[in-house]
């Protein structure tokens, strides 16, 4: 299915508007009486009170949620594979629940929980406390989940395969496919679908019956359809880019929408001196990273100064009340911001800059916080720490509201048990590592992370612009940290490192601005040695003889430099004419591997290249990147097939 945009598509629709709901009310009548003497006439009865708005059905991902009925929490393990159940006011464990997949988000409704896993959906039943069967999908590791409110169908974003998948959780599957560009964080209020696209910067609003009115992928292949509603873009400039524009909350009392992205200056200014530093650094007062806003109170609401507004890494939201909270991975830290909503809202999402948001509170969290839930009350909240294994509890203060920028520590934090672990513990450290803007021997500003450019250990979709004293000018795609595993050794489009602690080293005092001093690089390198790619997905059954002519096709023609399990022979070639940008001129590069490709568009070394179409065709004159001149459109739409496949 092709993802096309309506062309009544508009800047900023009102079908993204979620106004309250007026009603007219009528008014009572006058009465008299009888006798010597005239009464005094009786007063009208009071008109009766306005109907309260209804409340919209809202639905969001996340990776912790509250049972207020049970006051239990529940939460996603992926580490060991997980479902635990947690005590909310003591944070202690109550049950595990083992999956037989990672868990990625989860979404609830109507006495369930629905699970997206690295290859499947599972839903598990809150009475029962029981699992139902997982139903695989072709998608791997999504992003985000939501759900309708009777669990009868579930949506789910495929960030790595670049489609939209929709599931019925009834006991026959059924699964529908809308191809979208980097979908990643997802929000469901009433019947409307808000996705945003990561990188791209875009909001997009999906037409559900269009989408469950296409086929099942099972059965054919479907035809082109399209299904959006709306769609408003950020704007960005000519230097800098919407990056990791992936969590959307909606307020479950109004429907309002808000959503969070880090703001890159990724093509840079190239006429900006290299002692003026890299991307940690604050010139003029400005960041050349930035976390920000798309909601109706505005967008700007960090100050890298020193004080108590450095925030980075934006992943998990929540609002109610006039207040939004924001969960900050590499700052570990949460921000509370006054952010009110119009009762007639003109314009959402909106993202003029609007000065800094007020700062009602600011807490500090733990290692790899994600994901926030509110308790019925708005002002408790939970914060899941995934990288220690901790639940944090946060409590927002009468104190607090009044006085504005409050800086406390959670109420209560608690470590969890856990099971087997995925990852080493040298892994795990240099993991913290990787996703820490607090250590300021990595970033003194707390800008920037490894993760900054390497999301979930792997690419951020963008080519940056880099020159410090220490890094020569250069124009270069971002390549996964997984494709720096020891096996896969030269790293770089140049292939000028052998060893992963050296090349974190260097990224650290070139671009990070850190001194890298008592930095455990072996361990970051431990880290990106074993960090997961994407999961293979399946191809349907009448994809099969494409995809098995995409494999040989694959074995005759590329195999000899994408050699091996990791796809590459670790030597430099000559296969692409030369960059059209004099900063990304190459003569050799590093044959890249082609682990979980589908997941690092663009493609090439200087991101010319928008797909894997592109990349055969477009960029590959005289077949110097693989002979695929003789074959005909359905050859190389198979080769495709499979590489997307891997």
């Amino acid at each position: 299915m092709i993802f096309r945009l309506a062309r009544s598509v508009a800047r900023c629709c009102p079908a993204l508007l979620l106004v309250g709901l007026l009603a007219a009310c009528g008014g009572g009548g006058g009465g008299g009486g009888g006798g010597s003497a005239p009464l005094a006439p009786s007063p009208e009865p009071p008109a009766p009170p306005p109907p309260a708005p209804a409340v919209p059905y809202t639905s969001q991902s996340t990776t912790l949620w509250h049972d207020a009925s049970a006051n239990v929490l529940w939460l996603l393990s992926p580490d060991d594979a997980a479902l635990v159940k947690l005590d909310a006011d003591s944070l202690e464990q109550r049950a595990r629940f083992e999956l037989s997949q990672p868990p990625i988000a989860m979404s609830a409704a109507a006495g369930s929980l629905v699970i997206a896993l690295r290859n499947g959906v599972q839903r598990f039943v809150l009475a029962q406390e029981g699992l139902s069967p997982v139903i695989p999908i072709p998608c791997g590791d999504p992003h985000a989940i939501v759900t309708a409110s009777t669990a009868a169908t579930a949506w789910v974003s495929c960030i790595h395969d670049d489609l939209l998948v929709q599931v019925g959780l009834q006991s026959d599957a059924d699964i529908r496919l809308l191809q979208a560009p980097k979908p990643a964080g997802l929000a469901l209020v009433d019947k409307q679908l808000r996705v945003s696209h990561s990188p791209g910067g875009a909001v997009t609003t999906i037409d559900l019956e269009t989408f469950a009115a296409l086929p099942p992928w099972s059965e054919t292949q479907p035809e082109p359809a399209s299904a959006v509603a709306a769609q408003y873009r950020i704007t960005t400039g000519e230097r800098h880019s919407a990056s990791q524009f992936s969590s959307i909350a909606a307020d479950p009392a109004t429907g309002q929408v808000a959503a969070a992205y880090q703001r890159v200056e990724n093509r840079g200014d190239r006429s900006r001196a290299p002692a003026q530093g890299g991307y940690g650094s604050v010139f003029d007062g400005e960041p050349r990273i930035e976390p920000r806003l798309l909601a109706s109170c505005g967008d700007r609401y960090a100050r890298f100064d020193g004080g108590i507004r450095v925030f980075s890494g934006p992943v998990g939201l929540a609002l109610a009340d006039d207040l939004l909270w924001v969960v900050h991975q590499y700052t570990r830290n949460v921000a509370v911001l006054r952010c009110p909503t119009p009762a007639q809202s003109s314009r959402w999402p909106q993202d003029s800059a609007s000065g800094q948001l007020e700062l009602v509170a600011h807490f500090t969290v733990g290692a790899g916080a994600r994901s926030i839930v509110l308790a019925d009350d708005g002002r408790t909240a939970w914060v899941d720490n995934a990288f220690d294994y901790s639940v944090a509890r946060l409590v927002l203060t009468e104190d607090m509201l009044s006085a504005g920028n409050a800086f406390a520590a959670p109420q209560l934090s608690r470590v969890r048990p856990t099971g087997e672990l995925a990852l080493s513990g040298a892994a795990r450290a240099g993991r913290s590592l990787f996703f820490d803007a607090t250590n300021t021997q990595l970033t003194p500003s707390g800008i920037v992370t490894c993760a900054t450019c390497h999301p979930r250990g792997g690419a951020d979709g963008l080519a940056w612009f880099l020159h410090t004293t220490e890094i020569p000018r250069k124009f270069r795609n971002t390549s996964p940290a997984w494709a720096a595993r020891t096996a896969a050794a030269p790293f770089h489009w140049a292939g000028d490192f052998d060893d992963a602690a050296v090349l974190t080293r260097v990224t650290i005092r070139g671009l990070m601005e850190g001194d890298g001093l008592l930095v455990d690089h072996a361990a970051i390198a431990a880290y990106m040695n074993e960090v997961p790619a994407p999961a293979p997905v399946p191809v349907a059954s009448w994809q099969n003889a494409a995809w098995q002519q995409g494999r040989d096709l694959f074995q005759q023609r590329c195999a000899a430099c994408h050699a091996g399990s990791g796809f590459s022979d670790g030597a430099r070639h000559k296969v692409v004419e030369d960059s059209q940008d004099p900063d990304g001129v190459m003569d050799l590069v590093d044959t890249p591997t082609l682990l979980a490709v589908r997941a690092t568009a663009p493609y090439l070394h200087d991101g010319r290249a928008d797909t894997l179409e592109a990349v055969l065709l477009e960029h590959n004159r005289g077949d110097t990147h693989g002979q695929v001149s003789d074959l005909d459109a359905s050859g190389v739409a198979a080769l495709v097939l499979y590489l997307r496949s891997l």
